[in-house]
């Protein structure tokens, strides 16, 4: 009799697609967006560092500008990630840039989009439900979605419809593995100028960087742990700057683990 025992599970890995757009082609949309292409980068770098003891390295691809020409591009690029992720592993998507609401659902606006009437802003904007598309063809067991956009909270993952914002994001409470944090509601701004990044994206990297809690047996920062930092941060750094508070939309119903804090972390 002969036996073969099951083949070993290889271990998780941390896939990071992360997109920045600054420099748009229409003018109009020039302004607001200063840091979103750096903030790309140093989202993805951050995840690459702190994933380290969680999680075995993984695809990285980031796009900025004019590699963010078009929704196809960035779709592409997106779905070149996809098939390399396991249904063990994480995935991250940060996207930094544009985005707004059109009939209740979200659009990021990528570089080469100029707005000249609604129906062609939807045409060439990618929209949440290519979104979602791409997001359900990922097969990762945890995967964290990050908007640092205007009107972000609009946005909802796949697996549910939604009425409005929130009660969108709370349907993530019946989705394992599933996390959102956006940076502002529905309509609503995501302001910039936060020690040369995007206020969202600053707490974020503070979070990442061992600000946010840890457990304390293993080090490990989760998504939960990550979006409730960003929540009490965003609101008070956005009052104490302009008089405005930007209220972050988040949900991480499973608190799975996305990072470690640093050995000389907070």
């Amino acid at each position: 009799l002969q036996v073969k025992p099951p083949a070993s599970t290889p271990p998780p890995r941390l896939h990071v697609f992360a997109v920045g757009v600054t420099r748009y082609r229409d003018q109009a949309l020039a302004k607001g967006v200063a840091f979103a292409a750096d903030d790309a980068k140093a989202v993805a770098a951050a995840f690459q560092r702190g994933g380290q003891g969680v999680y075995q390295p993984g695809v990285v691809r980031v796009l900025s500008d004019a590699e963010a020409a078009s929704k196809e591009a960035i779709l592409a690029a997106g779905r070149k990630v996809a098939d390399e992720v396991r249904a063990h592993d994480a995935f991250v998507l940060y996207l930094a840039g544009h985005g707004r609401t059109v009939e209740g659902d979200y659009y990021y606006v990528p570089a080469q989009v100029v707005f000249r009437n609604q129906e062609q802003f939807r045409n060439d904007a990618l929209g949440g439900e290519a979104l979602r598309a791409l997001l359900a063809s990922i097969p990762a067991s945890k995967l964290l979605v990050l908007l640092d956009t205007c009107s972000s909270g609009s946005f909802r993952l796949p697996g549910r419809a939604g009425l409005d914002d929130k009660a969108a994001i709370d349907r993530l409470q019946r989705i394992s593995g599933r996390a959102l944090i956006a940076a502002a509601a529905d309509e609503k701004m995501a302001l910039e100028g936060e020690g040369g990044h995007g206020v969202f994206t600053y707490a974020l990297l503070r979070a990442l960087a061992g600000d946010a809690a840890s457990d304390p047996a293993t080090g490990w920062i989760s998504v939960t742990a990550l979006g409730e930092y960003i929540d009490r941060q965003v609101p008070a750094i956005t009052q104490r700057k302009w008089k405005y508070q930007q209220i972050p939309v988040a949900n991480t119903p499973v608190p799975f683990p996305i990072v470690r804090k640093p050995a000389n972390g907070r």
